[in-house]
């Protein structure tokens, strides 16, 4: 190559520098391996506490204390360890090493003492499993405020606080995902060395405090090595996000077409359906996701030109009618069925989704200040989200607390039937507030409405299983049924013989019958005389048809008066080509005998049964002899 010709062009990447770690290990590295030891250490402390049958004390938020100070602290320093500001320092220490596991522990002072030894690893599992995940997520919302925080501006460094919130995301998942590669590889090696009977390494991976110790030590040795490499986790986020948006169009396009076939179903009177508060909530999550994906720090960072951005932030109107819509659902399902854990936490996240909604329809409303307007509503809903949980976090508006005086009052009022209150559930998972309101329960609260309830009570504090047979009314109401031959009556033994042995049977004729259209519809299931036997002795045959809703399967009952004079279930009649599957009524594929299709809401049976045409007919199959054994085809 002669001076004259130009030089070849140079790819970027072969001119960059190779990429090298550190040589000497940081402040931050140091910090992060002190960390990750130092939760070691405590969680095999506490994990020997705990196994021990004595204890210097007994109470259950005494102990709470430190399990969250043990995991909470270490890990909220190793993520903030890169800080400089000392003010933020001292903030992280405050809330992470004193306020969070304070509160989470207040929130267990009316859960009494400790269990005995052999109950403790349960409560740990379910009392303190709550409170742990409710402490885990403010923990998380208040990261990135804390690594931004400038208590000049202390709601004015938006775009710093978004990209640590993300950096953090980023890089907690990596080590997470890193750290079981690496005890994945070591359990592996373990694997091989077993093989030739060296079986010492092995054996330590079915130990407890193993674990308790490896996983610590492993996430803070990988979490060192992924920040290390900033720019990963800054490739990664931004790679991520800007894939991501792309699916922005595509929510927006489904929100905005169901927004507007829900409303043009609702103005022309047609029935909508059955909506979902869990798929709302759901859907308006990932489009809120995906708008922050989109717009990220405010910053030119959408990959969409003006006018799509343009559409994009007017489809934001239809947000807000879907997760009202979902709060309003929620709100329902509470005033049909009072409150349950799973409810509080989907009117929590419903809430949440309604605020974001609100504030970006006020930014899609006003385009100039949409970035700001945006970053002010994350601002909104982050503080929210730490209020709610906060109170969540309490003993008075504890989950737990709020469901088990919800369905209790609602079982004294009378709302709840008594069939449907599951004593054991609200012993076992609710923890000390179920069984507060068992006492209550066997104390007689509920005397007017059952007295039976107290002595059930009772029971389930002793540590009895209520069976369904014992909540339900001794004998229900028989419904309407269709009754073959037309003009025979059912003897009056019969229900109450079916109803009290074989409860389960009837199940779907009464719930069929306690539809709010059942009135205007023939009787659900029929019931057929017919001598099955040729010996000239009456069989009763109870159908049910099949139905989605409530899920009920199709059944052919026979019943059999005995030598006692009792009715019995005797046998069970089956179709030759299958039962009818859980596909509603089967009015469009069947037929009446006549060619006709069967009412609406009647199942083609049904049909049948009321037209009369029901015959017995004798068995063509044959059965087989093995000696002076003989085997039927059933």
């Amino acid at each position: 190559m002669t001076p004259s010709q130009p030089l070849p062009p140079v790819d970027p990447l072969d001119a960059a520098p190779p990429s090298r770690l550190p040589a000497a290990w940081g402040r931050s590295d140091k910090i992060v391996l002190i960390c990750g030891i130092a939760a070691a250490i405590l969680a095999v402390i506490y994990h020997s506490i705990l196994t021990t049958a004595k204890i210097p004390w007994a109470q259950r938020w005494i102990l709470a204390f430190p399990l969250h100070w043990s995991w909470l602290l270490p890990l909220a320093i190793a993520m903030l360890a890169d800080m400089q500001s000392r003010t933020r320092w001292i903030l992280a220490l405050v809330v992470y090493g004193v306020a969070l596991p304070a509160l989470s522990a207040l929130s267990l002072i009316p859960l009494g003492n400790l269990p005995p030894v052999e109950q403790r690893a349960s409560m740990v599992g379910y009392e303190l499993m709550g409170t742990t995940v409710l402490t885990a997520m403010l923990g998380f919302i208040l990261l990135p405020l804390i690594s931004a925080f400038d208590s000049r501006q202390p709601l004015g460094n938006y775009p710093q606080v978004f990209r640590a919130a993300w950096r953090i995301a980023v890089q907690g998942v990596l080590a997470g995902a890193l750290s079981m590669c690496v005890l994945t590889l070591i359990y592996l090696g373990a694997k091989m060395f077993a093989m030739i009977g060296m079986t010492f390494l092995e054996s330590l991976f079915g130990e407890t405090v193993f674990w308790l110790a490896a996983m610590p030590v492993a996430f803070a040795v990988t979490l060192i090595g992924i920040q290390r490499r900033p720019q990963l986790a800054t490739v990664l986020q931004r790679s991520w996000l800007t894939l991501s948006a792309w699916m922005l169009p595509l929510a927006s396009v489904l929100g905005v077409t169901f927004a507007v076939a829900l409303l043009a179903q609702l103005a022309f009177g047609l029935r909508a359906g059955t909506l979902s508060a869990g798929v709302l909530i759901g859907f308006s999550g990932v489009w809120i996701k995906l708008v922050n994906a989109t717009w990220q720090d405010g910053g030119d960072t959408a990959p969409f030109g003006p006018r799509l951005q343009r559409v994009l932030r007017w489809s934001l109107y239809c947000l807000l009618p879907l997760a009202g819509l979902a709060l309003y659902n929620v709100g329902v399902r509470v005033d049909q069925y009072g409150w349950t854990v799973s409810r509080i936490w989907a009117a929590f996240a419903a809430l949440l989704a309604v605020i974001y909604s609100l504030g970006y329809l006020c930014a899609a409303l006003r385009a100039t200040r949409f970035h700001a307007i945006l970053a002010r509503t994350n601002y909104v809903a982050a503080f929210a989200a730490i209020g709610v949980l906060t109170a969540l976090n309490t003993s008075l508006f504890d989950p737990r607390r709020i469901t088990a005086e919800s369905q209790t009052q609602r079982l004294i009022d009378g709302r709840l039937p008594l069939e449907d209150f599951e004593f054991g559930l609200l012993r076992s998972q609710t923890d000390q507030y179920g069984r507060d309101a068992l006492q209550r329960l066997a104390a007689g609260a509920a005397n007017e409405r059952d007295p039976r309830i107290a002595e059930l009570a009772k029971r389930s504090l002793a540590g009895e299983y209520i069976s369904d047979s014992d909540r339900r009314p001794k004998v229900r109401a028989m419904p309407a049924m269709t009754v073959f031959p037309a003009g025979r009556t059912v003897p009056d033994d019969w229900w109450p013989a079916v109803e009290g042995d074989y409860f389960s049977d009837v199940d779907g004729c009464i719930d069929m019958a306690n539809r709010p259209d059942a009135a205007t519809k023939p009787p659900h299931c029929s019931v057929i005389f017919a001598d099955l036997s040729g010996t000239g002795r009456e069989d009763l045959i109870l159908y049910v048809p099949a139905v989605s809703r409530p899920r009920i399967a199709e059944i052919f009952r026979v019943f059999t008066k005995n030598k006692a004079g009792t009715w019995e279930r005797s046998g069970t009649l089956a179709r030759a080509d299958g039962i009818e599957g859980f596909d509603g009524f089967d009015v469009a594929a069947a037929k009446t005998d006549d060619g006709a299709p069967p009412d609406e809401g009647v199942s083609a049976l049904s049909a049948r049964i009321a037209a009369g045409a029901v015959r017995t007919a004798p068995r063509t199959d044959r059965d087989l002899l093995i000696g002076n054994t003989r085997l039927q085809l059933q």
